[in-house]
């Protein structure tokens, strides 16, 4: 008689793989902190790759840790811009998540996450245990940093002198729409300057002028006025500020003079200081309405 057919050898398990979506994070600063007798020992920062892996081989690990009862990749802490997630690897004892946050050394205190299930979205102060180790993993840094308005310096004062810019979009492409830039002035519209300070950026709750534009920073540049002059503050921008074409070092304060040409990032719009007198014919738009570019 035939000896019966051996069973087949499974199939070795599929090498685990980052989701699509995963990056570098970008709103947030996620940090891991280890926690030995419910006393923090030491911390990592989680902000420089897309995934990290936690598990016991340290050869494939980002994090090894050493227990007998962590597989050789156990879990996965995952980025994405603006979120950080947990995934457990179909590790042997599990991997927990408790959402309130405790450090006391009590293994697999929390909730068990599905062997394989999709990420789950860490919060922050959420702490995660490993099989039967009684190191605690507490995940902070989740949320963005808030922002605080910028102020101008005690040294700056409202304008002694009547002061606009000209908004150009230099936005007409079709050169069948060029006539409208031509009608009248050469310029979109004559902004007034009668702050002490007028800040441009991204964010519409931070500044007086938005530009909406990626390349431009949540809180760009400043333009503030002293002793009968003009002054451009690059407020640490990402992209740069310019004026006639030169960029403007982070965080330096540069003069303007009547004629001066300003721009922002990679944004076309352009912005001309004009001092004293405003081209006759121009209505200019005043009031303290924030006003988008």
């Amino acid at each position: 008689v035939a000896p019966a057919p051996s069973a087949p050898p499974s199939a070795p398990k599929e090498k685990w793989r980052p989701p699509p979506w995963s990056k570098p994070p970008v709103l947030h600063q996620p940090k891991i902190e280890a926690y030995e007798g419910g006393v923090m020992k030491r911390s990592m920062s989680l902000a420089r790759q897309r995934c990290y892996l936690l598990g016991r081989n340290g050869q494939f690990a980002d994090i090894p840790v050493d227990h007998t009862s962590i597989s050789r990749v156990h879990c996965a802490i995952i980025n994405s811009s603006s979120a950080t997630f947990v995934q457990d690897l179909d590790s042997f004892q599990g991997t927990f998540l408790d959402v309130e946050g405790r450090t006391a050394p009590v293994p697999k205190l929390g909730s068990q996450l599905a062997a394989n299930a999709e990420p789950t979205k860490l919060e922050e102060g959420a702490t995660l245990r490993l099989g039967a180790c009684r190191t605690v993993y507490r995940i902070v840094g989740l949320q963005p940093p808030q922002l605080e308005r910028w102020q101008p310096p005690s040294w700056s004062e409202h304008p002694k002198v009547k002061v606009a810019l000209e908004l150009r979009s230099n936005s007409y492409s079709n050169p069948y729409l060029a006539h409208l830039s031509e009608d009248g002035a050469d310029f979109d519209e004559l902004l007034p300057l009668t702050s002490r300070a007028t800040v441009f950026g991204r964010s519409s709750a931070h500044v007086d002028l938005v530009v909406r534009h990626e390349s431009i920073s949540r809180q760009h540049a400043a333009i503030v006025h002293a002793e009968r002059e003009t002054f451009l503050i690059d407020l640490g921008s990402a992209s740069g500020s310019y004026i006639d074409g030169e960029r403007v070092q982070k965080e330096q304060t540069r003069k303007l003079r009547d004629g001066s040409v300003i721009s922002l990032g990679e944004s076309k719009a352009t912005y001309t200081l004009r001092v004293q007198s405003a081209p006759a014919g121009v209505a200019a738009h005043g009031g303290g309405a924030k006003r988008k570019r």
